[in-house]
């Protein structure tokens, strides 16, 4: 492609932990990036820490681009946030980002309702524009690393560019941006001017050490609870009445069944709920309310045969390994 290797900004973390269960205090230091440059392009960087739990890492610069990073190791969880800035002057190649995989292992990848291997060797990479680039694949919103024994695993944000895995050096890397120079002549020219990626770009990512396989790092819940944390909101106005100290909108009592849809429609309450881990799995639905009926839909509204049991205000009902159930509570209590 044309825009391919024009440059490349490789901010290498090495994540060699024997046992990575937790991260232990370490002492501020100084943390080192490297910046891999095509010829023509300088590069230059500074960095610094301001202590164990929360280092920052600023300054970096590449030719015409600037990039500030920020990086929080958390003391309650293991695991490396990354908020990386970009100002961006355009051009015509990618930027990523590289992190070393020191062990040998297995790719695995988060896909909707479903988890899919990856294996860069076997796929059909030829002339089709998106399958040009050797070792480019894709996945959203986490690609796993692991052994079976230990793994570490790369949250992003949904809609970034996607991920490219070099099996000779064990190299992940998870591109941030691609940006092109418009076109002055042909059709192209009349696309939009966004693909010249150029001003201020924010990425968030996660680097996450993990014990076992994917499934024992119980990752789609993790990558879930990281990208749409509990948010505290305050109400506005004046109050007519006290609210609990404790309350649930909704128990799931599942640990590898998550709740990806719930809404309100013509005066039912609709959820949709999928088994995350490929396990067979007995949920226990715990409301707010007690619906007067339930029953399960499919995705245009269509009954579905189940056995459901409604027991005021708590449904119990079983799921097959990577199945997606749509249900509709309606009658009395519902909201």
């Amino acid at each position: 492609m044309r825009h391919e290797g024009a440059f490349l900004l490789d901010l290498v973390v090495k994540s060699g932990l024997k046992a990575p269960s937790h991260f232990p205090p370490r002492a501020p230091g100084t943390r080192t990036h490297k910046l891999t440059e095509t010829p023509g392009i300088q590069g230059s960087s500074c960095s610094h820490d301001r202590g164990p739990l929360r280092p920052r890492s600023g300054g970096l610069r590449l030719g015409p681009h600037h990039l500030t990073q920020d990086v929080t190791v958390w003391e309650h969880e293991p695991g490396l946030d990354f908020v990386t800035t970009l100002d961006s002057a355009g051009g015509d190649g990618f930027f990523k980002v590289h992190f070393e995989r020191p062990f040998e292992g297995a790719l695995n990848v988060d896909a909707p309702f479903g988890v899919e291997p990856r294996d860069v060797a076997a796929e059909p990479y030829g002339e089709v524009l998106e399958r040009r680039r050797e070792n480019v694949f894709y996945g959203s919103p986490w690609v796993d690393y692991s052994d079976g024994a230990r793994g570490v695993a790369l949250l992003v944000e949904p809609g970034m560019q996607g991920f490219s895995f070099d099996p000779a050096t064990r190299v992940l890397a998870h591109t941030l941006l691609k940006v092109i120079v418009h076109p002055t002549e042909g059709w192209e020219r009349h696309e939009t001017r966004l693909r010249e990626g150029k001003g201020r770009q924010v990425f968030r990512y996660r680097l996450l050490p993990h014990l076992g396989d994917w499934r024992e790092a119980d990752l789609p819940r993790r990558s879930l609870g990281w990208r749409e944390p509990l948010t505290a909101v305050k109400p506005l106005g004046e109050q007519s009445q006290l609210l609990p100290d404790v309350h649930s909108f909704l128990s799931l009592c599942a640990p590898n069944v998550l709740l990806s849809t719930l809404y309100r429609d013509e005066g039912r309450v609709v959820l949709r709920l999928y088994e995350a881990l490929g396990q067979t799995a007995e949920v226990e639905l715990v409301l707010p309310f007690a619906p007067q009926s339930v029953r399960e839909t499919d995705f245009v509204g269509q009954p579905r045969k189940r056995r459901l049991e409604l027991v005021g205000e708590t449904v119990r009902l079983t799921l097959a390994p990577w199945e997606v159930v749509l249900l509709r509570l309606e009658g009395a209590g519902t909201p």
